[in-house]
């Protein structure tokens, strides 16, 4: 906390604007007033979680590398776990952006990490750091190993000992070395326990086997470390080391897509009628909601036998009918009352306006809403109450539209010329 909180002092008040703005989470009230309390708020997993879904996977894929690394990991290292040159743009552009958002920060001639565990407790399938499993041996046994990596341990307490430690088999240069020296099958053994993966449970000392297993070689050495329950469990620093050739996962190019050739004059065709049977789905919508108020849940929202028989009553699928109510709403187009929802004075100036206009209104309208209609629920749903959404997951979902729709701002210049309906 201490080390994010003096990076944030470093920061100027244009890059501490940005930061804030991001991760708006970290300000609510009561606002933090000093550094150290905004780093506290930073360091939240709940307020890491969400600054994640922020990130792209080539810059996801970066923070968990690392999370794998820990605090001090560099560029360098980096790019060697991922296999690109240590000046790779890509790689680059990923430490910014997960520096930005303060997920990692300058520190020790590299980057903090470690405090990436609560999102990523398995980085790249790998168990706990050294630091974590040496915590548990006393000052005496830390003592023997210091002298077998030849760390001087003269007035270092426990803590100290740990750091120097862990520094020690970081370098993954010490750790090999180390190894060559060990009898064939240990090294075999420990080839083989460094590409196993960590399981996706806590129960410490059930990672990397059953109980009985034992490497007193490495053991003595610090390579595997034993745990409570009587099991050796190899550092993650130890098992990156020992993973000859491994590269992990970096994806900085979005995969490529098919793609069929179309004539210009079938996707104006098809735009064409796709307009029309929107408008036409509109039009009947409105005319089937407009024999009375349709009543609301009282939990909020429209259900689904309401949806249904509007669907029938117009002559739409439920699919189509779900959109349009979504739309109508979102264009200020309908209104909600106790007495149900129902078309709103918005919606007469809509329908006198020209067919081009009022498409101009619904696709503006489309790509400004945050709900997503058409997406389920859940993997279970069958199907869901109407203009009742998760704003979290549905804001997310919708971001997507701008970038699908590149004729945005040619709508947007000619939406400034004519009257906007109520929101």
């Amino acid at each position: 906390m201490q080390s994010l909180a003096a990076h944030l002092r470093t920061l100027t008040q244009e890059q501490l604007t940005s930061l804030v703005a991001s991760r708006r989470d970290a300000t609510v009230e009561p606002a933090p007033k000093t550094a150290e309390q905004l780093a506290v708020r930073l360091l939240h997993p709940s307020s890491m979680a969400a600054a994640c879904a922020l990130l792209t996977l080539p810059q996801l894929q970066v923070g968990e590398a690392a999370g794998s690394l820990g605090d001090g990991c560099t560029t360098a290292r980096l790019a060697t776990l991922l296999g690109v040159p240590e000046g790779d743009v890509d790689l680059a552009v990923a430490l910014r952006r997960l520096t930005e958002l303060a997920l990692i920060w300058p520190y020790a001639d590299g980057f903090a990490a470690a405090h990436l565990s609560p999102l990523w407790p398995h980085p790249l399938d790998l168990g706990a750091g050294a630091a974590e499993l040496l915590v548990a041996r006393n000052l005496n046994e830390l003592r023997r190993l210091a002298k077998v990596y030849g760390i001087p341990v003269t007035g270092r307490g426990k803590d100290e000992l740990i750091v120097a430690l862990v520094g020690w088999l970081a370098r993954p240069e010490n750790v090999r070395r180390l190894v060559a020296q060990a009898p064939a099958d240990v090294r075999a053994r420990l080839a083989a326990l460094a590409l196993r993966p960590a399981q996706r449970f806590d129960v410490r000392g059930m990672m990397f086997g059953s109980a009985g297993v034992a490497l007193p070689w490495a053991a003595e050495r610090g390579l595997v470390v034993g745990s409570a329950w009587g099991v050796e469990e190899m550092p993650r620093e130890v098992a990156l080391a020992l993973r000859e050739g491994y590269v992990a996962a970096f994806d900085p190019q979005p995969p490529a897509m098919p793609t069929t050739p179309v004539e210009q004059k079938d996707a104006e065709r098809e735009a064409a009628a796709a307009a029309s049977e929107t408008l036409a789905a509109i039009t009947a919508i409105v005319g089937t909601m407009s024999g009375g108020p349709v009543p609301l849940l009282k939990t909020g929202g429209l259900g689904v036998r309401e949806l249904r028989r509007i669907a029938k009553s117009s002559g739409q699928d439920e699919d189509r009918t779900r959109l349009t109510i979504e739309l109508l709403a979102a264009g200020g187009l309908t209104e909600a009352s106790d007495t149900g929802l129902a078309p709103s004075m918005a919606y007469d100036e809509f329908a006198a306006a020209e067919p081009a206009d009022q498409l101009l209104d619904i696709v503006d309208t489309w790509l400004t809403m945050p709900a997503c209609p058409l997406a389920p629920a859940d993997s279970t749903s069958v199907s869901s109450r109407v203009l009742y959404w998760d704003e979290g997951r549905d804001h997310f979902d919708g971001s997507a539209r701008p970038d699908l729709a590149h004729s945005r701002r040619g709508l947007a210049r000619r939406s400034r010329h004519r009257p906007r309906h109520a929101r």
